[in-house]
């Protein structure tokens, strides 16, 4: 496999962080107990980030969807290699609130970070 210098994968990260446009919220979640053996969930910020929000593919295919059939219209959020993102996580991006479905394995150069997303209603 190359290998790249340590300044090369800087001055790579940095040119990539020209790409993020936006700035995306990501919502940790917190499981609370509703006293009646169940629990309710809540999110709070965690961080704030530059990022890239692309749709992926093509849109509008229906599929399965938090227990009931919904249109599928998935999206992928580009953010720095040093940002903490996790499935089951919220991202407000642009006044729209997205949960994380999957973070896409990282490449060798971990130059960014690129998560799954899907709109929450």
């Amino acid at each position: 496999m190359l290998e790249l210098a340590s300044g090369e994968l800087v001055a790579m990260r940095s040119e990539l962080g020209l790409t993020l446009p936006g700035t995306a919220v990501i919502h940790s979640r917190t499981l609370t107990s509703d006293s009646q053996g169940g629990y309710t969930q809540t999110y709070a910020a965690a961080s704030t980030v530059d990022a890239r929000l692309s749709p992926e593919g093509l849109r509008g295919n229906e599929g399965p969807f938090a227990g009931r059939v919904a249109e599928l219209s998935p999206w992928i959020l580009t953010v720095p290699y040093t940002t903490s993102i996790n499935e089951g996580n919220r991202v407000v991006y642009a006044s729209d609130t997205f949960e994380v479905s999957e973070v896409l394995t990282r490449v060798p150069w971990d130059l960014c970070i690129r998560a799954r997303l899907m709109e929450v209603d």
